[in-house]
């Protein structure tokens, strides 16, 4: 109800998420989230570009965004048959703002049973490539975006 009421309140913000605790099941220990001082952290574009802050079971967006990008999708699919809620996020934050509240309101367990840390290298190394490819599909597509803030971003991928 809070990110609801977030987004009700500021009509300039197109998704909002909230932070959530890790629980490392190989441990049974939990990891707490960086709070922050404002009930919320705004991310621009460029930051998300470079990193995806969010988690995605903490997420709630507009729908028309999404029916958009759905769109936007589907003109371009003949060179991508699917996405990762990664590259929405891109996409959110290319057409508006996107925050986190600084509230916890789930948990992420983190297992080697989890596609995207498989203790497996090479099945490591495709989720990776799998996520690089999406990410320079979509900033490829999107207009305006300046070399500055792709190689910005690449950088931080390879890195």
């Amino acid at each position: 109800q809070k990110q609801i009421d977030f987004l009700d309140k500021n009509k300039d913000f197109s998704l909002v998420g909230t932070l959530c605790k890790y629980l490392d099941v190989a441990t049974n220990k939990f990891k707490e989230p960086t709070v922050f001082n404002e009930k919320y952290r705004e991310y621009t574009f460029q930051e998300i570009l470079s990193k995806n802050p969010f988690t995605t079971s903490t997420v709630v967006y507009r729908k028309f965004l999404l029916d958009n990008f759905l769109k936007f999708h589907n003109q371009n699919k003949k060179d991508l048959n699917s996405f990762l809620d990664y590259t929405l996020w891109i996409y959110f934050s290319y057409k508006s703002k996107c925050a986190i509240l600084n509230n916890i309101t789930t948990v992420y367990r983190l297992s080697p049973t989890n596609f995207s840390q498989n203790p497996a290298l090479i099945k490591r190394w495709e989720f990776q490539l799998y996520f690089y490819n999406q990410f320079k599909f979509y900033i490829a597509e999107l207009p305006n975006v300046s070399q500055v803030t792709i190689n910005k971003a690449t950088y931080c991928k390879a890195k």
